[in-house]
């Protein structure tokens, strides 16, 4: 079993799909991996195929829900006896089989991308219903004219590395979000270039750089692929990492008024994410990061990361001053 390929058939809740590769109908479509693969795998898989973000997919079957928390387990391991029998051999075949489900939302139906005349990113929302007349009404004329001054006025992959629309897609994604977007506004926060941040020139042996901020606000880079440049990271961390180099657009050193304001501004930007969903308001349809009460154990991982590898990008800066 162990080097069997599965040619598992999922059907997708979201709606009808174009354009994917072996396709059975309108929304249903095989996936084919290796039963020794890992979940994730599995997840980015469908990912390439569907553009429904990893981190954002629910599969559900008979007896099973895959949780984030089986992400590193093998299929042969966790998936159920019958679901391996039926989809093992790399051939769909024509016996009824256990059903798959996929549940998440397309990133391309979130938004769509506009370019100006100025070569800066203008974002044009697309909302998948339409808001009551109540819930446009929350969104002022004063607020759209600050979103133009107060914002990332140009959003750009790594052009010289792979897969380059997902790292530009993610980076939307987080400014598009309306809390951060809120926070922009609030604290008059103006970034020249958001981008990605190259795992390859910023890992050495003793430290893992999750975010840089250049002359408070000028360029602020994220890390958004795993080292091995396999997967992407956790779409939390990431977001959280942006929460960082903003508050960076204050304050240089890691002091508590550093960490005040950065725990502020994700407070706040989670205050106004959960007000635009409750009242109908979604710019897009993306799950957003809502972090909790206190950080998970993978959260103050994340975050201690964060501050010590900044905080030895400083020194070195000073010493070679």
């Amino acid at each position: 079993m162990e080097g069997d390929t599965l040619a598992l058939q999922i059907a997708y809740k979201g709606g009808a799909l174009e354009g994917v590769p072996e396709a059975v109908s309108a929304n249903e479509f095989i996936v084919r991996i290796a039963a020794n693969e890992s979940v994730l795998s599995l997840k980015q898989e469908i990912e390439r195929i569907t553009d429904v973000p990893a981190e954002t997919q629910k599969l559900i079957m008979p007896k099973l829900f895959l949780r984030s928390a089986h992400d590193q387990q093998r299929l042969r391991d966790v998936l159920p006896a019958d679901v391996l029998r039926a989809y093992s051999g790399g051939a769909p075949g024509t016996a009824k089989k256990p059903k798959i489900t996929l549940i998440g939302t397309r990133i391309n139906l979130a938004f769509k991308i506009a370019e100006t005349k100025s070569e800066n990113v203008e974002r044009t929302y697309i909302n998948e219903f339409k808001p009551s007349a109540a819930a446009r009404s929350r969104e002022t004329l004063e607020e759209q004219r600050a979103d133009k001054e107060y914002c990332f006025e140009k959003i750009e992959p790594l052009s010289f590395l792979p897969q380059k629309e997902r790292s530009l897609e993610i980076l939307q994604r987080l400014a598009a979000e309306p809390g951060i977007r809120a926070i922009m506004r609030k604290h008059k926060f103006r970034v020249g270039l958001l981008t990605e941040l190259d795992p390859a020139t910023n890992t050495s042996m003793t430290s893992k750089c999750l975010g840089l901020n250049t002359n408070h606000g000028q360029k602020i880079e994220l890390r958004l692929r795993t080292d091995s440049y396999d997967g992407w990271r956790d779409y939390k961390t990431i977001r959280s990492t942006l929460c960082h180099e903003l508050a960076h657009n204050v304050h240089g050193d890691h002091d508590r008024a550093f960490h005040d304001l950065w725990n502020t501004l994700e407070r706040e930007a989670d205050r106004l994410n959960v007000f635009h969903a409750d009242s109908g308001h979604r710019l897009t349809s993306q799950e957003f990061y809502q972090p909790p009460e206190s950080d998970s154990r993978d959260g103050e991982t994340a975050r201690a990361q964060m501050a010590q590898a900044a905080e030895k990008r400083r020194l070195q800066e000073r010493e070679g001053q």
